[in-house]
């Protein structure tokens, strides 16, 4: 058994009396648990009606820490008044933690000295902390940081409990309140990592990552770099980006645990961005005989080759064609919208439609009917509100 920074204790000796009955009203639960209860209004497992009504001591520590590592567990104390003084134990697994030093903490601008530490048995630490002056403190805090080294292997877990605690304000009465553990789980080295949801896209398009970092001590927070130019470009665990120019990309993902440690990852050439597919064609009259002949030629540019083509020449919603260069011949007067889709290797699509109107010069000009009809699309005989070119042709 070794003894640290002892110190007596004038004025306050019923906390150093062994074995005596507890004072305090304790609730044990787990750690996360209370601040659920807090945020909303429900009652954590383990407390009971009373909780929130006195302060709260929670056990602050890292969920997971990796191999090797050590780290500070924060004993944390709120919405007390009048504290005075306090011992306590603090348990945990030997096996799995091993105890270096314990510091003093701090409620407002009042230092919390820590009078006594001591190991007691193999995974139980009592603390003796005794307020200087008489008025007690009160306010929010920390009483301690205990400063533990990971001495088990990944996959090994160890609660951190408060046990036979004794709270006692400026009058030597009993604080009641409610305690709050933690459970550390060891693992593995910070190690950075993340998938892309795709590794081609159009310009323009919203392309996702994931991250998929594992160890070190989490939460984690995140640093993006989308295309190399060393600019954090996102910090979230689930980024999207836009690119507005075709080329390759390297994406970089640098991860800084709770313990201040950091892993970055490079992915070279993560992505190839292609120009955004737009479909287009042009359309010429052929003089090839009594009925009025059209090339139609795809001018589809962008997206990424090889692309396709689908033709509706007649507005019927059924495709006519699939090649890149055809002629049609009309047998009838009418207006026949013309509509090409484009479709590249990734499967994205454009649509470009124009308009064919063919009227019988034998009956004079355009018809009201055949004005209607263009009406009714939404043109007009020149251009369309929408850019929809119209091709006035005579028939035959």
């Amino acid at each position: 058994m070794k003894w640290k920074n002892l110190l007596p204790l004038a004025g306050f000796p019923v906390l150093l009396t062994l074995g005596i009955a507890m004072l305090a009203i304790i609730h044990l639960v787990p750690y996360g648990s209370l601040d659920k209860a807090r945020n909303t209004g429900a009652k954590a497992d383990g407390l009971d009606e009373g909780v929130g009504l006195h302060p709260v001591v929670e056990i602050l520590a890292p969920i997971q820490v990796a191999e090797g590592r050590s780290f500070r567990a924060r004993v944390s104390i709120s919405n007390v008044t009048g504290f005075d003084a306090c011992n306590y134990d603090i348990t945990y697994d030997s096996l799995v933690l091993d105890l270096i030093d314990v510091t003093p903490g701090r409620i407002g601008r009042t230092s919390i000295p820590v009078n006594v530490w001591q190991d007691v048995s193999p995974g139980t630490l009592r603390i003796v902390q005794n307020i200087p002056g008489v008025g007690g403190v009160s306010g929010s805090g920390y009483l301690c940081q205990v400063h533990f080294q990971v001495t088990g292997a990944a996959g090994d877990t160890s609660a951190i409990a408060l046990e036979n605690a004794v709270w006692s304000d400026r009058d030597a009465e009993a604080i009641a309140s409610d305690c709050v553990h933690a459970c550390v789980r060891i693992g593995t080295a910070l190690e950075a990592d993340f998938v892309g949801e795709s590794d081609e896209a159009l310009v323009g398009q919203t392309v996702g990552f994931i991250d998929k970092t594992c160890g070190g001590s989490p939460p984690y927070s995140y640093s993006w770099d989308f295309d190399g130019d060393g600019v954090v470009d996102a910090s979230s665990g689930t980024p999207t980006v836009e690119y507005a120019e075709a080329g390759t990309y390297s994406v970089t993902l640098t991860v800084t645990d709770y313990l201040g440690d950091s892993a970055t990852r490079t992915a070279a050439d993560c992505i190839t961005v292609y120009p955004g597919l737009t479909a287009d064609f042009s359309v010429s009259q052929e003089e090839t005989g009594a009925f009025p002949a059209f090339r139609f030629i795809d001018a589809s540019t962008g997206g990424k080759s090889p692309r396709s083509c689908a033709w509706d020449l007649d507005g019927d919603g059924q495709t006519d064609s699939t090649a890149p260069d055809l002629s049609h011949t009309y047998t009838a007067a009418g207006v026949y919208p013309v509509t090409l889709t484009a479709s590249d290797a990734l499967g994205n699509t454009s649509v470009q439609a124009k308009i064919i109107l063919l009227y019988d010069a034998r009956e004079g000009d355009i018809t009201a009917t055949q004005i209607t009809e263009l009406e009714r699309a939404g043109l007009d005989l020149e251009q369309s509100a929408n850019g929809v070119e119209v091709i006035i042709a005579e028939f035959p």
